[in-house]
Order: C-alpha cells, then structure tokens, then sequence
C-alpha cells in the first residue's frame, strides 16, 4: 500500500475518482491520500520538527555510526518532551506576504538575465 500525505488548497477531506485518475496504472486501492489543509498540515510541523533537531543536535555534533546517531535523537526527542512549548509563529502576514513579493521580484530577475552584470550589482 502506498500511502501519500497531500496539501488541499480546498481543504476538504475527500478523494474522488478524478482526484486519483491523474495516476496512470496505479489502482487506486493501492494509494491512500491523506488530505490536509494547505499551510496549516501536520507536514509543516514535523518540517519544524526536523529543523531543530537538525539546528540543534545533528550540525553540532559528531555521531561515529548510524546506532550512535539514533540514540542522540532518541535522547534529545526524550529530553524536548520534557518541558514541552507550543511552536509560536513570529512574522505577520503582511511580513510573509512582503518577503514573497520580494522573493518573487529577484527570481523576476535573475530568469530574466543574459549577462553576469545584470545579476551582480556593479560596485562603483
């Protein structure tokens, strides 16, 4: 069985069969879709999740086997677990709206590009 995590820009919960058609020979009671909502998933947080651990355990350390490395994460998810904090979002949305506007922009222009000048700012 395959199992999909999938983001729903309607957010509803339901799979029909022009949802799962786009799979070509692939019966569809071999695939289960797992529907959430588009930025607000469950995926979002075990990104988050995976952040950290990687910020906080697996760039600051130095791990001698794979057994090793499990059992540091195993030790710090015990020790998170501890004194458990809900994740608080920081930015506003006209912040993250601003960031993608700029984000957007500078792609404009680096796909729009024929010469290194027109990427990289000439300094005077």
């Amino acid at each position: 069985m395959l199992s999909i995590p999938a983001g729903s820009s309607g957010g509803t919960g339901r799979c029909g069969t022009g949802t799962i058609g786009w799979l070509p020979g692939l019966a569809a009671s071999r695939v289960i879709f797992h529907f959430t909502p588009t930025g607000a998933s469950w995926m979002n947080q075990v990104e988050i999740w995976n952040g950290i651990i990687t910020r906080q355990l697996i760039r600051r350390g130095t791990f001698s086997s794979a057994r090793v490395l499990n059992h540091a994460i195993r030790r710090f998810a015990a020790d998170w677990n501890a004194d458990p904090k809900p994740f608080h979002w920081t930015a506003t949305a006209d912040e993250i709206l601003e960031k993608v506007r700029a984000v957007t922009s500078r792609m404009a222009q680096l796909l729009g590009a024929t010469e290194i000048g027109h990427v990289v700012e000439q300094t005077a």
